[in-house]
């Protein structure tokens, strides 16, 4: 698998903080990785590539990623990809306390779904990967100021992107029906991909309009409002002990056991396993 730029020959480079990290990481060769956020992240890719990946609750697909594409993943979001060869990127992480911070400091509006804005392109992707590679190419000259401002200007081009994508239709409420529409739609497609794009078609508006509002309506983003369909439904299913738990995982639109496992704990603060034996006991 190759990819459509040529590859920097760079070595690995980070800077980091206990509330900061910043980086950049070159190609990694049959890169497998599995996880869920542990803080907001910003990736700057700078080389496209081709990988199988799932992002939220999406299934596994084939993703094709362009050198000029950004990605904002918010904390608690799973991940998964897996590729031959990965593409050179730079990324940006920071807690949550940072993140309402720069908002601040930018004057953006706090009732922001960040969930919405994953796989946004910001406008000044070349400038700030530039600024960021000079950054960490000092070994961090600046220090912890230049590293807040870096990720500020990061910030800021998001939020200003997510922004200008909004209309007037954030003015307006989805409704009851609407909203019954979907929550239908997702318990009778749950243990299949269900796409951000696809729902907010069903109602009508954009998907930015679409994840904000569903939030307000039911309390959960789309995402962990799916998860939390599917843990419903897998714990209806344990309680048959004829049924392996991977059997039920796949059954109920995870992309594997441990992943089931890894949100029934964050959920419910236990596995399946052993919800499992004390439904049974």
């Amino acid at each position: 698998m190759t990819s459509d730029k040529k590859f920097f020959p760079l070595p690995e480079m980070r800077w980091a903080n206990d509330r900061i990290a910043l980086g950049f990481a070159p190609p990694i060769e049959n890169l497998e990785a599995d996880y869920s956020a542990p803080t907001d992240i910003i990736v700057l890719y700078q080389s496209g590539f081709k990988c199988i990946g799932s992002i939220g609750t999406s299934r596994k697909r084939e993703v094709i990623v362009s050198p000029d594409e950004s990605s904002y993943v918010p904390q608690g979001v799973d991940n998964y990809c897996q590729t031959d060869r990965s593409a050179e990127l730079l990324y940006v992480s920071f807690d949550q306390e940072l993140r309402k911070q720069f908002q601040d400091e930018v004057g953006a509006n706090h009732d922001f779904d960040l969930d919405s804005m994953q796989g946004r392109r910001v406008p000044n992707h070349k400038a700030l990967s530039r600024m960021l590679l000079q950054f960490l190419a000092s070994d961090g000259f600046g220090g912890e100021m230049k590293a807040n401002s870096l990720v500020s200007l990061i910030m800021s081009d998001f939020l200003q992107e997510a922004e200008r994508s909004q209309t007037s239709e954030d003015k307006l409420a989805l409704g009851r029906e609407k909203i019954r529409l979907v929550t239908t739609y997702i318990a009778e497609n749950s243990d299949d991909e269900l796409s951000l794009q696809k729902m907010a078609d069903m109602v009508g508006v954009s998907a930015f309009h679409f994840s904000k509002m569903f939030k307000l309506e039911t309390g959960l983003p789309p995402h962990q409002f799916v998860l939390q369909h599917r843990i419903d439904r897998a714990k209806q299913l344990l309680a048959d002990k004829n049924r392996s738990i991977a059997e039920i995982a796949y059954e109920v639109g995870f992309s594997s056991q441990s992943h089931m496992t890894e949100t029934f704990r964050r959920l419910l603060g236990t596995t399946p396993g052993r919800y499992r034996s004390i439904i049974l006991s």
